[in-house]
């Protein structure tokens, strides 16, 4: 859970007390995404999306309007002709009204470049998250934000939304934008591949930040909490 989660209880759920609510952030593995896989494995995926020589954006998360897709491809159009080898790898399954970004997406000037990878296996994503030049997180609404470690995990800098839990998460290890303006994402996406230092920063205080959300961490919260609550 995060603090944003914990402030929309309290909105929402007009006889819920603030103190009855204690934040503990979901636990991670970070250590999962760091060993990556094989080359051949990583090499095998890639070749599946016709992306290993190519240079790429990557999203994870369903298909479907909350996520925002419709901003980031606007963002990818736009920096497509100064970076006419990029691509745009948007991995998740279809989900509830996919439809309407199925069809922004055919109807793109560069539909070629804008790979619908589909469900990819958890045990395969550190081929992407690993070999992307940058992570993109646009949604709308996050309860929390698990891809965003996963990204930092493997060491690749990552731009998400300013709102919701998505600030809270990243911390000062991710670049963020205004989700309403593809303008704004651009703008962040442009930083990054312009700036190899600050792509580096933004991969070395990742890698760092996903080491912070930890089981460890989660289950000592919330075994403090509970006794604390006796």
């Amino acid at each position: 859970m995060s603090e944003s989660t914990g402030r929309d209880i309290l909105k929402f759920h007009k006889k819920a007390s603030k103190d009855r609510i204690k934040v503990v952030h979901h636990g991670f593995d970070a250590g999962l995404f760091k060993k990556g896989i094989s080359q051949n494995e990583s090499e095998e995926v890639l070749s599946k999306f016709k992306i290993q020589n190519s240079k790429f954006i990557l999203y994870v998360g369903a298909i479907q309007p909350r996520k925002n897709l419709s901003v980031l491809v606007e963002a990818f159009e736009k920096i497509k002709p100064a970076h006419p080898e990029m691509k745009l790898v948007l991995a998740g399954e279809k989900a509830w009204m996919w439809e309407e970004d199925v069809s922004r997406i055919e109807k793109s000037p560069f539909a070629g470049d804008i790979v619908l990878a589909g469900k990819v296996g958890f045990e395969k994503l550190p081929a992407l998250y690993g070999n992307a030049a940058v992570f993109v997180f646009p949604s709308l609404y996050e309860g929390f934000g698990i891809p965003i470690l996963e990204a930092f995990a493997c060491g690749v800098p990552v731009v998400a939304a300013d709102n919701s839990s998505l600030p809270e998460v990243g911390g000062d290890a991710a670049l963020y934008f205004d989700a309403a303006s593809a303008d704004d994402l651009k703008n962040r996406l442009e930083e990054i591949l312009s700036d190899e230092d600050l792509s580096a920063e933004l991969s070395r205080k990742g890698l760092e930040r996903a080491e912070e959300f930890s089981w460890e961490n989660c289950a000592k919260r919330t075994f403090d909490y509970i006794k604390d609550a006796i």
